[in-house]
């Protein structure tokens, strides 16, 4: 095992990474992201369910609505990781000192404020980390079902 690896412990196999950046003032930043997000999935294949995908897409939304509202005006990174045995999104700011996040409950007329509450409740699990140099690295990952291998023929 690689110790000089970006990626978690555990993460064996990492079969595709791909990172892309945003500007992190722009308010179409997250809709963008969700795109490149969906298509990147779309170009590794069917072996990914539909609910996985989905599930990546709400997570990959809060999580860059997150970067682009408490660190505006900063570069925001997305990297989509495909292993053999889940697949994941981390997003990167550079906005200035690293707060960790912590989920916590909305009052029911609160317009947001749930976003990572719906990140811990989707993904199989999520982390984060200070950003080198200033700003917050969040990742979030979804277990991929386990592949059907066929026995030999008779």
């Amino acid at each position: 095992m690689n110790t000089d690896s970006a990626y978690p412990a555990g993460t064996e196999a990492v079969e595709f990474s791909a990172t892309q950046y945003w500007p992190g003032d722009c308010r179409r930043t997250p809709k963008e992201v969700r795109a490149y997000v969906l298509l990147t999935l779309k170009h590794l294949g069917e072996d990914i369910p539909q609910d996985t995908r989905d599930a990546l897409e709400v997570i990959t939304s809060e999580l860059v609505t997150n970067a682009v509202k408490h660190a505006p005006g900063r570069e925001v990174g997305v990297t989509v990781t495909l292993a053999m045995t889940e697949v994941a999104v981390t997003v990167i700011d550079h906005g200035g000192t690293y707060e960790p996040l912590k989920p916590r409950q909305a009052a029911p007329d609160e317009e947001d404020g749930r976003g990572l509450e719906l990140v811990a409740a989707l993904a199989s699990h999520w982390d984060q980390a200070p950003t080198h140099g200033g700003g917050t690295t969040v990742r979030a990952a979804l277990a991929l079902p386990a592949p059907v291998c066929e026995g030999p023929s008779a």
